[in-house]
């Protein structure tokens, strides 16, 4: 299925600011309208009802019958104005690419980036027109190399701008553009990373998250990573249908579909395919769904060596070919066809088929459905040292492909761990750093205390005693400050790494249960920058405070360095710490701080880990409970994951 093409939505914040200080970038919404003003009363371009137009393709409007709208008004839209110029070529090409003009559409498309482009300022306009002509180059030719550069321009673009919702969609469309090579897979993860995060601390409505989780679903499958991308595929349609966005939960069907029947996962598939079914029949005006039914229902046929019902299905799916502009589906359709037709013995229609197949313009070189269709023509041609050579050619092929296959997700697993890696690392660095103010911290106190010392040699013994008992009281108070976390009052990260130490070696020679909980405040970060570092801390305490209200006497609670926490349950199975996690969450999401009247409220992540026979280091138990904790954050936050040896 296709790429999702996204609209953003300005806030209202956006619009009243607008209309309050005529800053220089106006978004008018869905339509993606951009205007480049100093004053809007000085500006007639700026109030033309262009402006309040959607102008998404999609949209819920007539394309017939809005290109001749537009023709009234080409006369005004000159190069005099370039901001109206290029919003009236912007909404024809959407119109245009609604009616399957694709190639007008496109043409359009340029002259409308080109028109944003004499603006003095980048506009968001650009931006959009960018992302909806690469797509078009996606629908023609499934290469990145010819899609990706307008995305990698409205990226810059947006990252000018600084408009969350333009950002947004520039990092989800860019993002897969790095769906193919695995040594990027961690790059465009960070996209999508930033996107998400763009998008939870805008409280964004549910079909831009589900714009990100499609796009990470694309890079995981993609990377042969195909069970993180099914989480995801569901994800995204779950998120879609809280919009009743039924183009958009339709190809997230397509998707599972696909990554069902790759992994053999039959009945899945078979579900899938039922769901598509039931959103067809209540969809009428979705010209193209029946076509992608069939397509899939034929790929799960053939897939299961049922080649007789895939030739129905296919068949079908050829019928109606005329409904959908996705040409590189139907050359699929063609290919698989050839193959089945040629598996029940009709050699004349399968010839016909892989012919259809090799003149279409979709076709990539060296493929193995490239090679199969040229088999299938040389052997109906009786040139049958071709089609063998074709033959052996194709297992090559899938030998290679097989092997790219496992250097994918290989690579894909090793670029994963690589982030998580980077991450531990610096939160390594970090201690360090702590750890080295601490000894400089303790260097200070024994120069002072040798100091002191020296001024008390030869004053008498009752002076000595003073001076016996005050460096005893000094060296407790150190040793002190430095098993306490000096905000919260817990201990710090190296005592309490110590504890757990000492339970893990308890519970490894005893067969004693122990769980671990990791804890983060969700988005202290935007806490930070929004109310300053008082109420942050205020924020670390208040969190602390609430933890340990539900916490058992003998657990061991630590904080871990910024807005992240330990606590270690001795004694308690995996049930009780899932039970006592969701005690811990809840407690704290029903607390909030109140900063100027206003109250903000705050949610925790918890990773849990229990220890099991297996684990023979306390770092592995740590790694299980932080890998749930990450599981924990990108599921949504403000909810907790277990985690598995």
């Amino acid at each position: 299925m296709p790429t999702i093409k996204q609209p953003w939505v300005p806030s209202q914040l956006a619009q009243r600011a607008r209309l309050a200080s005529a800053i220089l970038a106006i978004v008018f919404g869905l339509c993606g309208a951009t205007v480049v003003i100093s004053d809007p009363g000085s500006n007639p371009a700026a109030t033309h009802p262009l402006f309040e137009l959607d102008c998404r393709a999609g949209g819920p409007y007539d394309a017939d019958a809005r290109l001749q709208k537009l023709e009234q008004w080409r006369s005004v839209a000159g190069p005099e104005a370039p901001e109206l110029q290029g919003q009236w070529l912007y909404c024809r090409a959407t119109a245009l690419e609604m009616t399957g003009e694709l190639d007008a559409a496109y043409a359009s498309y340029t002259d409308a980036i080109d028109a944003f482009g004499r603006l003095p300022e980048p506009a968001i306009g650009a931006i959009k027109a960018l992302l909806d002509r690469s797509y078009i180059d996606y629908l023609r030719s499934n290469d990145t190399a010819r899609y990706c550069p307008d995305r990698t321009e409205a990226l810059r673009l947006a990252r000018e701008i600084g408009d969350p919702e333009a950002l947004i969609a520039a990092l989800n469309q860019k993002a897969f553009c790095f769906a193919r090579r695995p040594e990027q897979l961690a790059e465009g993860l960070a996209l999508l990373d930033e996107a998400l995060e763009l998008a939870q601390a805008a409280d964004m409505a549910p079909g831009e998250l589900g714009m990100i989780y499609n796009a990470t679903a694309n890079l995981y499958r993609q990377n042969q990573l195909l069970e993180p991308a099914l989480t995801h595929l569901e994800l995204a349609y779950q998120a879609w249908a809280e919009e009743d966005d039924r183009q958009d939960m339709f190809n997230m069907l397509h998707g599972l579909i696909q990554a069902s029947t790759r992994l053999g996962k039959w009945e899945d598939a078979e579900r899938y395919l039922a769901r598509m079914r039931e959103l067809t029949a209540r969809s009428p005006s979705f010209e193209d769904f029946p076509f992608f039914i069939e397509l899939n229902a034929g790929t799960l046929a053939q897939a299961r060596g049922d080649h007789a019902e895939a030739i129905l299905a296919l068949d079908r799916a050829l019928a109606l070919e005329h409904t959908t502009p996705e040409r590189y589906f139907v050359a699929m359709a063609q290919s698989m066809l050839a193959h089945s037709k040629f598996r029940v013995g009709d050699v004349d229609a399968a010839v016909g088929h892989a012919r259809a197949f090799l003149e279409s313009t979709e076709v990539e070189r060296g493929t193995p459905e490239l090679l199969a269709a040229q088999a299938i023509v040389a052997y109906g041609e009786d040139r049958s040292l071709q089609a063998m050579q074709r033959l052996l050619d194709m297992l090559d092929a899938e030998q290679e492909t097989t092997r790219q296959r496992l250097q994918r997700n290989t690579a894909g697993q090793a670029a994963i761990h690589n982030r998580r890696l980077e991450a531990f690392e610096s939160t390594i660095l970090r201690e360090r750093l702590a750890n080295r103010d601490l000894q400089l911290l303790q260097a200070q106190q024994s120069e002072r205390n040798a100091r002191l010392f020296n001024t008390l040699v030869g004053v008498t013994a009752a002076a000595l005693l003073v001076l016996v008992a005050f460096l005893f009281w000094s060296g407790r108070r150190f040793r002190e400050h430095a098993r306490t976390d000096a905000l919260t009052g817990i201990a710090s990260r190296r005592y309490a790494m110590e504890l757990a130490e000492r339970l893990f070696a308890q519970s490894l020679s005893a067969g004693r249960p122990l769980a671990m909980l990791l804890l983060d405040i969700d988005h202290f970060k935007q806490i930070n920058d929004r109310y300053g570092h008082d109420i942050g801390d205020r924020a670390i305490r208040s969190t602390t405070e609430e933890v340990g209200k539900v916490l058992p006497a003998d657990a061991v609670f630590g904080r871990m360095g910024g807005e992240e926490f330990m606590i270690m349950l001795p004694g308690v199975v995996h049930k009780e710490a899932l039970v006592l996690a969701e005690s811990i969450r809840r407690k704290v999401s029903e607390h909030s701080i109140h900063v100027d009247g206003i109250a903000v409220d705050l949610t925790i992540s918890i990773g849990v880990a229990e220890y099991i026979a297996d684990i023979t280091r306390l770092d592995e138990l740590y790694r299980i409970a932080d890998q749930a904790l990450y599981a924990a954050k990108h599921q949504g936050r403000d909810r907790i994951a277990a985690g598995a040896a």
